[in-house]
């Protein structure tokens, strides 16, 4: 069931617009539309620059934003029974939503220009088997732009993100999203890659496969000769799933009340604000100076975007703009992310091609650039070994001692690589 508190209109600098499916908020800077029917974020977009460029929506349609409960037996139900659907001004409620016999939820959402406030009450009558239960679970089409959460990852848990959270939709803009909770645990949003509405493990490197007769139609349209001449389609993510969990227990829904507050906030993160802001044509640094950091955090490293291969051998590229980025929230950075990415080689994660020449010195590049950047000397005392191994494997590459490092095969895959 469903009600209608008021017609469309426009409060505190939005427009609003209702229809008998849907309400829409529209400011230069945020757009998003919520389902009259089910408890479901069905439309969002961002502006970093307030110029109202909202024309795509950068959630999965079909599925949008909202609760899921998985069981163990595999059954998914996002919503069993009816809710109670009302909107009054620039505040959108569902009371009464009910997943399966096992949780009573309501939401509350306060939408600002350039900002959404969310407020989820849980009533979990008796603890309950359900390691993939959400509250809230989103899921963003990364075929439209692949958003890439940028933050702390949990230790120990890899694709498990501790908020604050910076949401970065490439060349639109960013969401700071941050959480507040009742008790002492934390909540966390759990990052999964998906393809085909279903979960997937890429890896570091993405899979490749034949083309079907079909799919080469559709190749030969676009005319992408590499792709024709390899006859190969590269099967990677299409969707990204942020999942918010609350508390430790990933298989255990504790049985209690669970208040959890969320803002979300749109932001941009760039540097020399005063000469981009003055120059009408450096608008697009705005939305865009984040795009080359596309975090993994299933892997827990840069990545060519949050869906792409991890390559070691462009660390160098994200730590040199990593060194001239602003603090991304509170005391973190991009130069944190580098760092993050850093301890992950150095601890063994092999990303692709780990045999080109360039690895070595993109690496020690990298490093250079997060502990002088940072500063962070005691990471640099710690970590000295693992950097004159990649020294080292420089200089052993200098087979005629004349201080250029000769390489026995490709050196690496850059257009302008010399060999």
């Amino acid at each position: 069931m469903f009600m209608w508190a008021a017609p469309s209109g426009s409060q505190q600098g939005l427009a609003i617009q209702t229809n008998a499916e849907e309400v829409v908020y529209t400011s230069p800077w945020l757009k998003v539309a919520f389902s009259s029917r089910s408890p479901n974020i069905t439309f969002l977009s961002v502006d970093a620059t307030g110029t109202s460029r909202h024309s795509r929506n950068l959630l999965e349609a079909s599925i949008g934003g909202g609760p899921s409960v998985a069981t163990p037996a595999g059954v998914c139900s996002l919503l069993e029974g009816p809710c109670v659907f009302s909107r009054a001004g620039n505040v959108v409620r569902y009371t009464g939503v009910t997943l399966g016999q096992w949780e009573t939820d309501s939401y509350g959402f306060t939408i600002k220009p350039k900002e959404i406030d969310v407020v989820i009450d849980r009533d979990i009558p008796q603890e309950y088997d359900a390691s993939q239960a959400s509250p809230l679970r989103m899921l963003f089409d990364a075929t439209v732009t692949p958003v890439s959460p940028l933050g702390r990852v949990k230790q120990g848990a890899l694709g498990e993100l501790q908020f604050p959270v910076l949401l970065h939709f490439p060349d639109w803009g960013s969401l700071l999203v941050r959480a507040r909770e009742q008790d002492k645990e934390q909540s966390t949003w759990e990052f999964t890659l998906c393809r085909d509405l279903k979960p997937v493990a890429p890896g570091t490197v993405a899979h490749w496969r034949r083309m079907t007769a079909e799919e080469r139609k559709k190749v030969e349209k676009t005319g992408n000769r590499y792709l024709l001449h390899g006859g190969n389609l590269h099967i990677g993510p299409e969707q990204i799933e942020l999942a918010l969990h609350h508390g430790d227990c990933a298989d255990k829904q504790r049985a209690g009340k669970q208040r959890i507050k969320l803002s979300m906030a749109v932001t941009a993160v760039y540097p020399e604000s005063k000469l981009v802001n003055a120059d009408p044509k450096l608008l697009g640094v705005e939305r865009a100076w984040l795009n080359i950091f596309g975090f993994r955090a299933d892997l827990g490293c840069v990545a060519n975007s949050s869906t792409g291969d991890a390559c070691q051998f462009c660390l160098h590229c994200y730590a040199d703009q990593a060194y001239y980025t602003p603090p991304l929230f509170d005391d973190f950075t991009a130069l944190d992310l580098v760092r993050i990415s850093l301890d992950r080689y150095f601890d063994g994660l092999k990303g692709y091609r780990d045999d080109f020449q360039d690895v070595a010195p993109s690496t020690i590049i990298a490093a250079w650039d997060y502990a002088t950047g940072k500063p962070d000397p005691a990471w640099l005392r710690r970590r000295i070994g693992d950097i004159e191994k990649y020294a080292e494997r420089m200089i052993a590459m200098d087979v005629d001692g004349d201080g250029l490092c000769e390489s026995q095969n490709s050196p690496s895959n850059w257009w302008d690589m010399i060999n």
